[in-house]
């Protein structure tokens, strides 16, 4: 519970093979999305879009179509994106999406987040 509401919590990883994952996956990812958005939820998952930039929440001009619908999808429902720095090179491979900015705590080090 978060405060009288139901939390909902959730984890998805997408791995980068296209042989795994299949066609379609995508839309579904941006579906998912925007369903939950309407709830009290903490998601947190390894997307592995390329080209984003969660600090400044834009994209970059090499982005794929994939990426570029996803950060979209996300603005569009106004999700917050916790994690604002690259994990890896140039990619935010883990992520904490919520609907409230002030659900989940950052301290320093991204071991350190923690739900308020």
């Amino acid at each position: 519970m978060y405060g009288n509401q139901e939390l909902f919590v959730g984890v998805c990883y997408r791995t980068s093979s296209e042989n795994v994952y299949g066609h379609g996956i995508h839309d579904n990812i941006r579906i998912l999305v925007s369903e939950i958005s309407s709830k009290n939820f903490v998601l947190f998952g390894d997307f592995r879009y390329r080209s984003i930039d969660s600090a400044l929440n834009c994209y970059d001009s090499n982005v794929s179509l994939e990426s570029r619908l996803f950060l979209d999808c996300v603005n569009d429902c106004f999700i917050t994106q916790h994690v604002d720095f690259l994990t890896t090179n140039k990619l935010i491979l883990n992520s904490i999406f919520s609907k409230e900015p002030d659900l989940v705590c950052n301290c320093p080090g991204f071991e350190k987040f923690w739900l308020q």
